[in-house]
């Protein structure tokens, strides 16, 4: 009776180990989004699918996928992970033979960004739970999330080239070919393209083509991810959030106008180390580029604004119109905005922090957005608020609390600028 027993309990052994090592094999997750792009208001659904490509049943398989802080699901909610970086979505189920399950999953993003999703891990074993398997799959969804508008007051944006474009002298004409305004007689040095060849042989001479002036409005958003003064001191994030939103909704104003906007920020890249920015233009896919480039804005920097301001305004046609999103004013780029005013390129400050700027000079134009964007937050207009509630698993209870956080690292680290370093 012993050995009949010891032999059985070998078999079961022996036949549940190399069922949980033949548990994984051919077990497959695939993770679809049905965009990779949308705005912070929006939704996305996400097909999930577990596939168990053998004979050999599962009678439990538990899948354990990675998700980012700032992204949630409506139904169900997201648990935290054990060292509190993301979250997991965590599921259970059992797989037949040549069986597939599906799940299907609306995905509300809750801060602007650009997020990796993944990798998820499969857990698998035998019918006892014995010898339990893990595989993992490294297998990543890129989302992309741009920020949502909100709404602005009346800018006194700079209008400097009433006349077209021109990279010489200012307020120099330049004709429109696409505006007919008339003909006159032919003068020498006309060109020869402009000539009227039907009215010409009408009049018995020579009647060339006049145009009205062109008019053209390009405009170059900076935006200023310096919220706190100090290399690698820290973001106030409500700051950030106001300028970024700020910035977006400018652009998108204007491109619904038909002007050329650019868009130049100093925040790293996060495929390469440089600034990000988006030359001036009015292309059909210059909404796009230039929402990219706004959702990737974070708090780590990669230049300075002062020196991107000068560099980019020399390269700039004359005449562009040059708007600063900031909630920060160094004393560097009090200066270059100063230079600036000097060479006639008349910039424009929108500030988006709680406090009134310093070290601005009278020739600045300047715009106080905070009370403006602290009444669009308080009617609850504002979709950047909902991301800075969950952010690194932090809970802020209300928006007072938020204002006394960023206040408080702002002294702080105003604070740390006065001392001395080695």
């Amino acid at each position: 009776m012993l050995v009949i027993i010891g032999g059985i309990g070998l078999v079961l052994v022996a036949g549940t180990w190399l069922w949980s090592r033949l548990s994984v094999e051919r077990l497959t997750f695939t993770r679809t989004l049905s965009r990779t792009r949308l705005f912070l208001n929006e939704t996305a659904t996400v097909s999930m699918a577990l596939t168990n490509r053998k004979r050999l049943p599962l009678a439990r398989v538990r899948v354990v996928d990675t998700y980012p802080f700032e992204v949630d699901f409506k139904e169900p909610v997201l648990k935290p992970s054990p060292g509190g970086d993301y979250r997991r979505f965590i599921k259970s189920t059992s797989l037949g033979s040549y069986e597939r399950v599906r799940w299907t999953y609306t995905l509300q993003p809750r801060q602007r960004g650009f997020y990796r999703i993944g990798p998820v891990e499969v857990q698998a074993s035998d019918l006892f739970g014995f010898f339990p398997r893990t595989r993992r799959q490294d297998s990543q969804e890129l989302l992309l999330v741009f920020p949502a508008s909100i709404p602005l007051p009346p800018l006194p944006l700079p209008q400097l080239r009433p006349l077209g474009d021109f990279r010489g002298q200012a307020w120099f004409p330049v004709a429109d070919p696409s505006r007919h305004a008339g003909i006159r007689e032919y003068q020498p040095g006309d060109p020869a393209k402009y000539i009227d060849w039907k009215s010409s042989a009408k009049h018995g001479a020579l009647q060339v083509k006049q145009f009205e002036p062109g008019a053209s409005a390009l405009t170059a958003i900076f935006v200023n991810a310096d919220t706190v003064g100090v290399s690698f001191g820290g973001v106030v994030a409500l700051h950030l959030e106001r300028a970024v939103a700020v910035a977006a909704t400018l652009a998108e104003q204007l491109l619904s106008q038909s002007q050329a906007v650019g868009v130049y920020t100093n925040s790293r890249s996060v495929m390469i180390d440089h600034p990000m920015r988006v030359p001036p233009g009015r292309r059909p896919h210059q909404h796009t580029l230039v929402m990219e480039t706004l959702g990737m804005v974070g708090p780590f920097l990669a230049g300075k604004m002062e020196d991107m301001l000068v560099q980019q305004a020399r390269r700039l046609p004359s005449g562009t119109s040059l708007v600063l999103v900031t909630g920060m004013i160094t004393p560097e780029l009090a200066q270059a905005l100063e230079l600036l005013a000097r060479m006639r390129r008349r910039p424009l400050v929108l500030w988006v922090a709680s406090w009134a700027p310093e070290g601005l000079s009278e020739g600045v134009s300047f715009v106080n957005l905070a009370p403006h964007l602290e009444e669009v937050e308080a009617n609850g207009l504002a979709p950047y608020l909902a991301g800075l509630d969950t952010r690194r698993g932090v809970s802020w209870l209300s928006q007072e609390e938020v204002r006394r956080e960023a206040d408080a690292a702002e002294e702080s680290h105003l604070g740390a600028r006065n001392v001395p370093m080695a």
